[in-house]
């Protein structure tokens, strides 16, 4: 579905913005008593005690590799994935993990980059590994979740993510995630609980509004869908999906000048994105402004030729114009994209 949006854990070693609680190492018992403190004075503040799980992740890799060899060929991994150089940066960490077979750590790299390659099936076999050998390495069975995902595999991906969860109950990114597979099921109202305990673990996160108004949009939920919408906006004013989904939502309740301004947003954002000029076409078709529709119709051609729903919308517009030769032309081109019968009137 266009405008859901995803996360997934990043390499041992990336930088990050400020840490939240769902970020920490819970497990560490100083860091588990302090945040129990935090909490008992309503506080959600980061205690000096905690450590991150990826620094957590770190220390550990440190403990448990004697191997100076595999460990340098690891940071060359690292430093390979994080310049954008997947390819080298497999062929690292293969290496590190010929030198140390027992360092979960380069299997979790490794998978992470075979990700970025889109070979899930073998970033899921290295999950496997690093499960094997660490069977509480959360990020492990998040990450795994996110390939199965990626395969269509939402209900592997649904159990990953329950583990992930019941390890750190904290775990915003698993809950998150689920809401996403759930939503793919149509499974809309366990979606729309797993994005309300993330709003409340993480109640700054925009996209958490952005999708939880999607699950609502498909209950027809529209104005509680525009709420959350809204919301995705005001924490993150230059989100294209946010405007784009809350101009769908308006056009769903016949609010077709809102969604012309929401959909106007959404091209200022990302010009490069034929759906934004497609919606708008409806809106302006909603409105009898027909000439405004076949312009936003042409622009979405233009940037994706083979867009047959922008042909059959075209087709409609030329024929309300009289413009009937046209109308055909697209008609009949709209009829070779579209798998499914089609009405052009």
């Amino acid at each position: 579905m266009r405008g859901l949006i995803f996360c997934l854990v990043l390499l041992v070693g990336c930088g990050g913005g400020p840490h939240t609680w769902e970020d920490l190492d819970v497990f560490e018992p100083a860091c588990f008593a302090a945040l129990k403190e935090e909490a008992r004075k309503g506080s959600r503040a980061v205690p000096e005690a905690c450590q991150t799980r990826a620094e957590a992740a770190a220390s550990r890799r440190l403990r448990v590799s004697d191997n100076p060899a595999s460990e340098e060929a690891s940071d060359q991994g690292i430093a390979s994935s994080e310049a954008g150089d997947f390819e080298s940066a497999l062929v690292a960490f293969t290496k590190a993990i010929s030198l140390d077979e027992q360092n979960s750590i380069h299997y979790f790299n490794r998978g992470i980059v075979y990700g970025k390659l889109k070979r899930h099936k073998e970033a899921i076999a290295d999950y496997d590994k690093v499960i094997a050998l660490d069977p509480n390495f959360e990020d492990a069975y998040l990450n795994r979740g996110a390939r199965y995902g990626a395969l269509g595999q939402y209900e592997a991906a649904i159990a990953d993510y329950d583990k992930a969860s019941k390890l750190n109950p904290n775990k915003a990114n698993a809950i998150y995630n689920r809401g996403n597979a759930h939503n793919k099921l149509g499974r809309y109202k366990e979606a729309i609980a797993d994005f309300d305990v993330v709003i409340v673990l993480d109640p700054d996160r925009a996209s958490a509004y952005n999708n939880r108004g999607i699950v609502r949009r498909h209950l027809k939920q529209f104005e509680d869908a525009i709420g959350d919408f809204n919301d995705a906006i005001r924490l993150n004013p230059e989100s294209e999906y946010a405007y784009y989904n809350r101009g769908i939502s308006f056009n769903n309740l016949g609010r077709y000048e809102e969604a012309i301004t929401d959909f106007n947003h959404a091209i200022r954002l990302n010009p490069k994105d034929e759906y934004n000029y497609f919606s708008r076409g409806i809106s302006h078709s909603n409105l009898g402004r027909y000439q405004e529709a076949i312009a936003d119709f042409n622009r979405a051609i233009a940037i994706r030729p083979d867009y047959g729903h922008a042909y059959q919308k075209r087709s409609s517009a030329y024929r309300k114009l009289g413009q009937l030769e046209q109308a055909k032309a697209d008609c009949d081109k709209a009829k070779t994209l579209i798998v499914h019968p089609i009405n052009c009137l």
